[in-house]
């Protein structure tokens, strides 16, 4: 892309004031980033902390509260150590527990057997406990066998046994606690922090376990009395494991149940016993500045002993697009006032230097313009007299003298003045010898062009075979369309008897003056063999000895393809040779076929390449009317307007649909389908197209 000097000039002024100004924003933007991301995290990671103990206190009252009135009440000691202590009723007591538990979920509301456990005395007395403390969901008690003696509500089974906080609180000794925490329970129908206590009652033999509690503590109210700091725009809230699933999400004061995991990276800071702040991917495929702080319970001035509570951590974060949003709106207030004030210093800059620099410098630009429209070789200015010439030189040559800046720049006017004159002499001059040397050359052409086609046959011979009453005579034809004014292709006729011929077709590497030059010395060494004409591959070994000979004496790489035929009326036999030439085709009108003369020829190498090669001789017998085709690549090679090549398929297909016609018109219509395909762009390649066919002469 091509820039005026004043758009150059603008973008240095814009560039010189942009980029302290851009340095400084990036440097601003940097520091404000990691003051304004190192703020957030610590105070995220204040709010973590703070979060967890309110968890931590809230979770630890109530769990001391429960375990107080386990002991106040002496619940342990209500229930009849005899109905499950006695070996003798241990499988009859299994037998009741099974059809209780089969018949529990058709129970209704009014069924003796549920009214018999919601009424009971220690079913009362845990009634009474809930209404006094809101925050417990659901309690109830079973046996050391498992089965329910006393609940608040019918529970989801009758038997506990088979459940595994039930087999944990089993074994655990007196004056220990489980805890399973953030589970959504299905009987109280919220999601809570499940407290199971191993109940205790003295015996002859000592402390003895009868039974176990259980109560559903509703978690709600431990994360709404857990306020987060003073943080405007509340940030996610969450209670998370330390693999990553997050438990609850806190909003807008309220508990909202997930199934998700934070990003593998983000779970990995949740290990160790510390709090800490990091900019990781949490859930969003932006970061997040997150804080985050484990939750531990703590029993402090009780003798209890707490299990089961999974590791989880209080975690506090918000997308670091919000964080940032302040520091990005500073930052564009001050980019806003920055470019204000450097567009106001570039144009009062470009406005001084545009009458001092710029005006004087366009002026000059614009003259040198014209002069070098004037004397440019490559465009075509229109034709005018030599005195509207030199009037129009003149006025331009004013026009540069005019520039007086008193500077440099009007000394390089002066100078260009000077240099202007001296051009336009010299253009003149150049013109005028070009001309001259133009016509020389099309001239020189021209009679290149006249003496190679010349050079070709002129008329084709006459031959008849000397058996009598046999009338089979030959008719020749031929094409040649050079690509430019000389060509690489050519072909020759030699008649070697009366009854003999000989028809030679090659194609020297490239086109244009060189190839036609090789064409010259080909024909005249072809010539001067002569006397070997009759042996096709004999002919084609001397004519490729005598050429390689020639050429490795030039130093230069050059080569040509070649087929030889030889025509015998006499004998009705076709003898040919190839030299890495395109196989001819024989059109054999007696059988209906088109086929290749040497279809996979292979070990005949071009003439040039080698200076001793062996070529083979192919013989066949001859019938009336067949038709022979002989060509260069340049009528197969030939292309579309989308590169897409001619073809020999092509050509074979072309000449079997027109193969009943005779020789003339059969390759006017493959040179008229050439024109036509290769259009509008022309041929690529020289193209030399030589047929000859058998036919029977009148009496």
């Amino acid at each position: 892309m091509n820039f005026r000097i004043r758009s150059k000039f603008i973008g240095i002024l814009v560039i010189a004031s942009l980029l302290p100004l851009s340095i400084a924003l990036i440097a601003f933007r940097w520091f404000g980033e990691h003051f304004s991301r190192q703020s957030e995290g610590i105070r995220f990671e204040e709010a973590a902390m703070h979060f967890s103990d309110s968890m931590t206190h809230t979770l630890a009252s109530e769990i001391k509260l429960f375990n107080q009135w386990c002991l106040l009440s002496a619940i342990a000691s209500t229930i009849d150590l005899e109905q499950a202590a006695r070996p003798d009723q241990i499988e009859a007591k299994r037998n009741a527990i099974q059809a209780t538990e089969a018949l529990w979920p058709t129970l209704g509301p009014d069924s003796p057997i549920l009214q018999a456990l919601l009424q009971n005395e220690l079913s009362l007395q845990i009634q009474k406990f809930m209404a006094n403390n809101l925050h417990f969901a659901e309690i109830f008690i079973t046996d050391r066998m498992g089965r329910l003696i006393a609940s608040t509500q019918k529970t989801s089974d009758y038997w506990q046994a088979d459940e595994a906080w039930w087999q944990a609180a089993i074994l655990l000794d007196e004056h220990m606690l489980n805890l399973e925490g953030l589970n959504y329970d299905e009987s109280a129908q919220v999601y809570s922090i499940d407290i199971t206590l191993p109940l205790y009652q003295a015996t002859e033999s000592g402390r003895e376990i009868v039974g176990v509690i259980k109560a559903v503590l509703d978690a709600s109210h431990i994360f709404y009395n857990s306020p987060l700091l003073d943080i405007q725009d509340l940030p996610t809230q969450e209670v998370v494991l330390n693999n990553g699933q997050v438990l609850v999400n806190i909003q807008n004061n309220q508990m909202v149940p997930l199934s998700k995991q934070i990003n593998p990276k983000a779970a990995a800071r949740l290990r160790g016993t510390k709090p800490g702040w990091a900019l990781e991917y949490v859930d969003h495929d932006e970061p997040s500045v997150i804080g985050f702080a484990p939750i531990h319970l703590y029993l402090d001035g009780s003798d209890l002993q707490v299990y089961g509570l999974r590791p989880m951590w209080a975690v506090i974060y918000r997308d670091d697009e919000s964080v940032m949003a302040p520091v990005n709106r500073r930052v564009r207030h001050i980019t806003q006032i920055g470019i204000l004030l450097v567009s106001l210093f570039a144009w009062t800059g470009y406005a001084i230097a545009s009458r001092k620099i710029i005006q004087p410098i366009a002026k000059l630009r614009l003259a040198s313009e014209a002069v070098s429209r004037t004397v440019r070789l490559e465009e075509q200015p229109k034709r005018h007299s030599k005195k509207q010439a030199a009037l129009e030189s003149s006025m331009l040559l004013r026009e540069v003298r005019s520039i007086q800046t008193k500077d440099e720049i009007g000394q390089l006017a002066q100078q260009f003045a000077f240099m202007g004159e001296r051009i336009l002499g010299y253009q003149a001059k150049l013109e005028s010898e070009i001309a001259l040397k133009t016509d020389e050359i099309e001239s020189d052409l021209q009679f290149a062009r006249e003496f190679q086609v010349k050079m070709m046959p002129q008329k084709y011979p006459h031959l008849e075979s000397p058996v009598k009453n046999d009338m089979m005579g030959l008719d020749f034809n031929h094409i040649y369309k050079p690509a430019s004014s000389v060509s690489g292709d050519f072909f020759d006729v030699l008649k070697l008897s009366n009854s003999t011929v000989g028809i030679f077709i090659a194609d020297v590497m490239g086109h244009g003056v060189r190839s036609a030059l090789v064409t010259a010395i080909l024909t005249t060494l072809m010539h001067n063999i002569k006397s070997h004409a009759d042996q096709p591959a004999e002919f084609l070994q001397l004519l490729n000895s005598h050429f390689h000979k020639m050429i490795y004496i030039s130093g230069e790489l050059i080569f040509a393809s070649a087929f030889y035929l030889v025509l015998d009326l006499e004998k009705k036999t076709a003898r040919y040779a190839s030299a890495g030439h395109p196989s001819p085709l024989l059109v054999d009108r007696r059988d209906g076929k088109v086929v290749p003369l040497t279809p996979h020829l292979t070990n005949n190498p071009a003439l040039g390449l080698f200076s001793d090669c062996k070529y083979q001789t192919f013989s066949r017998a001859i019938n009336k009317h067949d038709l022979f085709l002989m060509f260069t690549d340049g009528v197969f090679e030939c292309s579309d307007g989308d590169g897409v090549e001619f073809g020999q398929d092509r050509l074979l297909q072309l000449v079997e649909n027109n193969q009943s016609t005779d020789l003339h018109s059969l390759m006017a219509k493959i040179a008229n389908t050439i024109k036509q395909y290769t259009e509008p762009h022309g041929l690529d390649d020289d193209i030399c197209l030589v047929g000859v066919e058998f036919f029977e002469r009148s009496s």
